[in-house]
């Protein structure tokens, strides 16, 4: 009975350790703002409305700034969904926890997914490791996840 308890304490930490590998932010590792011209407090990323892109508008705007669709993706990823076989689960508790689009959430979703499938040895251990990045890079979720978004790395 160990077995399925590991397997579940590893993909419970897989799945906390991808979405942090995944998020929308450029972590700036000073946690701050650091000078670039419009990154928040926390190093999330700058959305411009005027961008017009799946999740850079009106209504997505405020959770990709303040880091709140990266939580979610990644609160949904570790919870109810992580043994989900709906492939809509994260998106969809995403929605259930935030006012936002179907579009920038599936955008979310699917680079959680992408990472746990393509990346789960290289992000693991640490999810903002060289390691990690270069994988999410080089499988092509992060360039997916960019284009679905028209969010910038």
């Amino acid at each position: 009975m160990k077995r399925p308890i590991f397997a579940f304490t590893l993909l419970a930490a897989a799945a906390l350790t991808v979405a942090a590998c995944g998020d929308d932010d450029g972590d700036d590792d000073n946690g701050g703002n650091d000078g670039t011209g419009g990154k928040p407090s926390g190093g999330n990323v700058t959305c411009d409305p005027d961008n017009a892109t799946t999740c850079q508008n009106d209504t997505d705007c405020p959770f990709v700034a303040d880091g709140s669709a990266r939580v979610a993706a990644q609160t949904c990823g570790q919870g109810e969904c992580l043994t989900s076989d709906d492939e809509n689960c994260a998106r969809d508790c995403m929605l259930a926890d935030l006012d936002m689009s179907s579009e920038c959430a599936s955008c979310y979703a699917n680079f959680v997914t992408c990472t746990i499938a393509e990346c789960l040895g290289d992000c693991i251990g640490d999810p903002n490791s060289e390691g990690c990045l270069e994988c999410q890079e080089t499988s092509g979720c992060r360039p997916t996840f960019n284009d679905c978004s028209g969010l910038e790395e």
